[in-house]
């Protein structure tokens, strides 16, 4: 087996050891951490509901945008199409997502919210409510907008509540 190539790291000065940031300080890691509290917040509030939240954000997306194609869907949720599609089909089984074939292509399929689906998001509408409230909880009201607004700007999101409507198949 060979060895990767080792990356060539400057040396620090003689006598000095290099700076090793503080975890406090790094963005990334700070963010994992969050990401892990907000997780764990939804899945004890969201648990009697037995769906993950990447699939409560697929099913909202449906719930806002009824009849768009597998690849809009990504698209709308920041998700590659192989994960997209392996969701849906997971809702699909479960009965909380159709996918009729598109008259105007027959080729495709439009993806809805089935009616047992609909009222799923419709019931853990309070759930999720205490979950964004939970996650926001250390931080008043004005850090709660700014928290909110920094993270739209970091993942460039426009700063209006209005994305433009994915395309839909003709």
């Amino acid at each position: 087996m060979t060895k990767a190539p080792a990356a060539s790291v400057p040396a620090a000065p003689a006598g000095e050891r290099p700076s090793i940031h503080s975890l406090r300080d790094k963005p990334g890691h700070l963010l994992r951490r969050a990401q892990q509290r907000a997780a764990a917040i939804y899945g004890r509030e969201a648990r009697e509901f037995g769906i993950t939240g990447v699939q409560h954000v697929i099913m909202v997306a449906l719930a806002h945008n009824p009849g768009v194609d597998q690849n809009a869907l990504a698209e709308l949720v920041d998700l590659d199409r192989w994960t997209t599609g392996d969701v849906v089909a997971r809702l699909e089984r479960a009965g909380l997502v159709v996918r009729p074939v598109n008259p105007n292509d027959r080729r495709g399929r439009l993806l809805f919210l089935a009616p047992d689906g609909q009222a799923l998001v419709e019931a853990m509408v309070a759930a999720v409510e205490r979950t964004q409230e939970r996650i926001l909880e250390p931080l008043t009201r004005p850090e709660r907008r700014e928290l909110l607004r920094l993270l739209r700007k970091m993942i460039g999101m426009p700063a209006s509540e209005h994305r433009p409507p994915p395309q839909r198949l003709p």
